[in-house]
């Protein structure tokens, strides 16, 4: 009971790590309900795709990207899907559909910038160097 009620803190601090104005999911269906019929249209979507094998670049990528204020300014119009690789069969199965459009090579760690309502991308997002985090943070503005 314990460890369930701390498995739940840390699920509710996490929402709240990155910024409050981002919507943060881990199911792809989950994320795209926030793209329906007449949502806005110019929401961008953000996935995130991790297996922990990485974990020098992962903690990178959450430091300089995810809790940037760059990325925290994007706030609303943003819907960040994290899709965790290492999770058992059933978690992975209803991210299956996100990996195979948009990271068909299972390249881990990666960011892939999508807005559904213009089918706009950007392409898979895999090195994270200062120079490419600062490119990358600038083409989602940009956006």
């Amino acid at each position: 009971m314990k460890k369930l009620f701390i498995i739940f803190l840390a699920f509710l601090f996490s929402g709240f790590v990155y910024t409050q104005n981002i919507k943060e999911f881990s199911s792809y269906a989950q994320a795209m309900q926030e793209f329906s019929v007449g949502a806005d249209e110019e929401k961008i979507m953000v996935i995130y795709f991790y297996d922990g094998e990485n974990s020098k670049i992962e903690k990178k990528i959450k430091k300089q990207i995810l809790k940037s204020n760059s990325f925290k300014e994007l706030g609303k119009d943003l819907v960040l899907l994290l899709v965790d690789t290492s999770k058992k069969e059933q978690a992975r199965a209803y991210n299956s559909r996100a990996l195979r459009a948009f990271n068909s090579q299972n390249i881990m760690p990666s960011l892939k910038v999508y807005i559904p309502g213009h089918r706009k991308e950007l392409p898979l997002q895999t090195n994270f160097s200062d120079q490419e985090i600062t490119t990358f943070l600038s083409k989602i503005k940009s956006l």
